[in-house]
């Protein structure tokens, strides 16, 4: 017989709500459509990117203040989340299950392929049921991820038009910056149909770049 935790209403409405928000603008982010928010009892959020479906879980750990504690070496995900494996394995898509720090500025992204039978086993803790089944995943495994997208700075973009003549490449950049790669296309789409109109030769070609600013600059 699987033993599992009692439902707590009272951390289930602490914390859902602001897990849930706070995992859409991390996948807003990092370039995610979101799909579906809706409650239902399988995953939190569904996304997509590049093609693909990403099924979203999240939960709390209501433990984990500051820093992750290096004496902690394993991320635990309840063997209950076993049904969001059972559902979403099979099919064309990719699993995530995130663990967030209780202020939500940090999160672990763990991957459904290292929630193994192996990886099954029991854990002590205040809150922790006799027998109570755990998948145990080594932090090191996962990635440790910042959702504290308040403070993160917006990518920028600069322009960069090439114009390739006969051998000869011409460089020519855009002296300012975009907050929106939409309309550095947009601009840099513009100064390529002038390039074309006013080519020395058939044989000329124009092209138009737009580069995002690494963070570290």
């Amino acid at each position: 017989m699987t033993v599992r935790k009692k439902f707590s209403r009272a951390l289930y409405e602490a914390y859902d709500g602001p897990a849930k928000e706070a995992l859409v603008s991390l996948l807003e982010s990092r370039g995610h459509t979101i799909v579906n928010t809706e409650e239902n009892y399988y995953v939190d959020v569904v996304s997509q990117k590049g093609g693909y479906t990403y099924f979203n879980e999240a939960e709390v750990k209501v433990a984990w203040d500051g820093d992750w504690p290096v004496t902690w070496k394993d991320i635990r995900i309840p063997e209950r989340k076993q049904r969001l494996l059972d559902k979403h394995g099979s099919e064309n898509g990719v699993l995530n299950f995130y663990v967030f720090r209780k202020d939500m500025k940090q999160a672990w992204r763990i991957k459904d392929t290292l929630l193994t039978k192996e990886s099954l086993g029991g854990a002590k803790g205040r809150y922790i049921r006799k027998n109570e089944l755990f998948f145990h995943i080594p932090y090191t495994s996962a990635e440790l991820v910042k959702t504290d997208w308040q403070k993160q700075e917006k990518p920028m973009w600069v322009l960069v038009v090439i114009l390739m003549h006969e051998g000869n490449i011409k460089v020519n950049s855009f002296n300012g910056v975009f907050m929106e790669r939409a309309s550095c296309v947009q601009l840099g789409n513009r100064m390529e149909e002038e390039l074309m109109k006013t080519r020395p030769t058939p044989e000329s070609i124009a092209k138009s770049y737009c580069f995002q600013i690494p963070e570290s600059v």
